[in-house]
C-alpha cells in the first residue's frame, strides 16, 4: 500500500453515517457557530433536519469519525457510505459498488482501506422498485407496525439471517483478500459475533442436524472465489476469517462507557435531555482514534508475520 495515496472507504449504519446529528435541537448544541443557517430554515424536513441534503451533511461530515480516521491515516481521499437504518444488503452492496467504480477509475486495489462497521444482522432488506431504494424491516418483536408484524409472522428466522450474515461478511472478506485490500470489521454494540445467544443456539441446532444427501448442515454453502466455485465452510471458519476488532473484550459502545467517556454519546453527553446511543462529535474523534490504534496494530502483526 502506497501510503501517500490511500483511499479509505468507510461503510455501516447510522453510528457511521451520523445519527441524531439530524435533530435541531441537539445539532445547535454540537454546532452552536451553525445557528444562523439552521434557524433560517433552508435545511428543515418536517420536524428535523434533512440530513439527505449534501449540503447540510457538509456541515458535520469532516466530524463523523470517518473522515476524522482518514486524518489521522493521511489518506488521499476518505468516502463515508454510512447511511441510518440500513442492514447489510445495502451497505455491503455500496461497498462493492465504491470499489469497482474505483478500480475502474485506475485506483489501484491495494491502496484501498476499508472499515466496515457491522449493522445488526437482525435487519431485513428488500428493495423497493417504486422508490428505487432498499426498504429496511426491523426485526424487533413487539413493533406494532403492520409490515414488520407480516415479516416476522411469516418470514422472519433470526438464525437464517445470522447464518446468512456471516457467510456475506466473508464471501466480501475474501473478495477484499482476493485483491489485496485491506478491511477491518467492527462493531458498535455486540463485542464479539460468537458472544450473541444466537450464536450459541445456532451452533446447537447445527451440530443435532443429521447429514442431509446434499451437505452437511454443520457446514455452510458460500460462493468462495467465482459463481462456480462452491465450497462447504464451517461457520467457526468464516467468523475466524472476518476477524473483527477487538475492543479488550467490549463493543466499541461498552469499550468508551468503560473508559468513562462522558461526552461519548447524546444520553452520556447530555443526561436527562435525550435517550440515543449515537456518537457525539467528541464520540466520534474517540472512535477515530481507537480504530487508528486498532489498525495500525494489526498492520504491524501482519509485518511481524511475513
Amino acid at each position: 500500500m502506497d501510503k501517500n495515496n490511500i483511499i479509505l472507504i468507510a461503510s455501516g449504519c447510522s453510528f457511521t453515517g451520523g445519527g441524531n446529528f439530524n435533530n435541531k435541537t441537539f445539532f445547535l448544541k454540537e454546532f452552536p457557530e451553525y445557528k444562523e443557517v439552521i434557524d433560517s430554515g433552508v435545511f428543515d424536513d418536517y420536524n428535523q433536519l434533512n440530513d439527505n441534503d449534501p449540503e447540510f451533511k457538509k456541515l458535520y461530515r469532516d466530524y463523523l469519525w470517518p473522515h476524522q480516521l482518514g486524518k489521522l491515516l493521511g489518506t488521499k481521499k476518505t468516502y463515508n457510505l454510512g447511511s441510518p437504518g440500513k442492514g447489510i444488503t445495502s451497505t455491503l452492496g455500496n461497498l462493492y459498488n465504491s470499489i469497482f467504480h474505483l478500480l475502474d477509475g485506475g485506483e489501484k486495489s491495494e491502496n484501498l482501506l476499508i472499515t466496515y462497521q457491522l449493522p445488526s444482522f437482525l435487519r431485513k432488506e428488500i428493495y423497493n422498485q417504486n422508490t428505487d431504494n432498499f426498504s429496511c424491516v426491523l426485526t424487533e418483536l413487539g413493533d406494532e407496525d403492520e409490515t414488520k408484524i407480516d415479516f416476522i409472522s411469516n418470514h422472519y428466522n433470526k438464525y437464517l439471517l445470522f447464518r446468512n450474515y456471516i457467510n456475506e461478511l466473508y464471501k466480501f472478506k475474501t473478495f477484499c483478500k482476493l485483491l489485496n485490500i485491506e478491511v477491518y470489521f467492527w462493531s458498535w454494540d455486540m463485542a464479539k459475533i460468537t458472544d450473541e445467544e444466537i450464536y450459541d443456539k445456532l451452533k446447537i441446532k447445527l451440530e443435532n442436524q443429521e447429514e442431509s444427501n446434499h451437505y452437511n448442515d454443520t457446514q455452510y454453502l458460500i460462493n468462495y472465489q467465482s459463481f462456480d466455485k462452491i465450497e462447504h465452510l464451517d461457520i467457526d471458519k468464516m467468523i475466524n476469517e472476518i476477524d473483527m476488532i477487538n475492543f479488550d473484550g467490549y463493543s466499541m459502545e461498552n469499550y468508551a462507557k468503560e473508559l468513562n467517556i462522558k461526552n461519548f454519546n447524546f444520553t452520556m453527553k447530555y443526561p436527562g435531555e435525550i435517550i440515543d446511543s449515537h456518537p457525539t462529535k467528541e464520540g466520534c474523534k474517540f472512535v477515530a482514534e481507537t480504530l487508528y490504534k486498532k489498525i495500525i496494530s494489526k498492520k504491524i502483526q501482519k509485518y511481524k508475520k511475513n
